[in-house]
C-alpha cells in the first residue's frame, strides 16, 4: 500500500469509524497526524536539526498531563521515552490546534509535537514506550552501522537511561479503556472493561 492509500485508509476510519480507537506510535504517530490533521496544515518533515536518539525528557502540555498523566511517572509534568528518529510532526503555528479537540502531548528540543490525543478517539507517541534499552540499543547499532564509532557510543550512552515505558504504557491502557468500567488495582486492571 502507497502512503497516499494509507492516507485513505486512516482518514477512512476516523471519519466513518468512531467507535473505533487509533493508536500509533513513531511512524504511526506521523501518518496518524499527516492523515487526520492534514487541514488544518500539519506535516511530517525531516528534521532540520537531525536525529533524536536515545531516553529523551518530554515536557508535557498541562492538559495532557491532567488528561493522561500515572503515578508511577518519574515526573508530574514530564515522561521520559526511548527515541530514534529523524522525521518529526510540524504545526504551521504554535496554536494551529487550540480550537480543535486536539491536545498536544509535548515537546523536547529536537522535536516540537511528541504525541496528539483527541480523547476518546486518538493518541500517538513519537517516541518508543515499547523499547527497552537492549532493543533500542540494537536498532541503533542497525541503523547507524557506518556511521563514527565514537558517536555511536555516545548515542548507546544516551539510550542507556531510565524511562516511563511503564508510565507511557498505563496511558496507552486508560485511552483505550476511557468511558469504560474497569477496576484499577495496585498491579494494574483487575477486571476486563466493560
Amino acid at each position: 500500500m502507497d502512503e497516499k492509500a494509507r492516507q485513505v485508509s486512516i482518514i477512512d476510519v476516523y471519519d466513518n469509524y468512531p467507535h473505533v480507537r487509533m493508536f500509533g506510535s513513531c511512524f504511526g504517530h506521523q501518518i496518524i497526524c499527516q492523515s487526520i490533521l492534514r487541514k488544518y496544515g500539519v506535516k511530517v518533515i525531516k528534521s532540520p536539526v537531525g536525529w533524536e536518539f536515545g531516553v529523551h525528557e518530554i515536557s508535557l502540555t498541562p492538559a495532557f498531563s491532567k488528561a493522561l498523566s500515572q503515578p508511577n511517572q518519574l515526573s508530574a509534568d514530564s515522561l521520559r521515552l526511548q527515541f530514534i528518529h529523524s522525521d518529526r510532526v510540524e504545526l504551521p503555528s504554535p496554536d494551529a490546534l487550540s480550537d480543535t479537540p486536539w491536545i498536544l502531548m509535548g515537546s523536547t528540543p529536537k522535536c516540537p509535537v511528541q504525541g496528539v490525543y483527541e480523547p476518546g478517539r486518538v493518541l500517538t507517541y513519537q517516541g518508543h514506550f515499547e523499547f527497552d534499552r537492549f532493543v533500542n540499543s540494537e536498532t541503533v547499532r542497525v541503523f547507524c552501522a557506518t556511521w563514527d564509532p565514537k558517536e555511536v557510543e555516545e548515542i548507546l550512552e544516551a539510550v542507556d537511561q531510565d524511562d516511563d515505558s511503564e508510565a507511557a504504557a498505563q496511558m496507552v491502557v486508560k485511552f483505550f479503556l476511557e468511558g469504560r468500567q474497569a477496576v484499577q488495582g495496585l498491579g494494574g486492571l483487575m477486571t476486563p472493561p466493560i
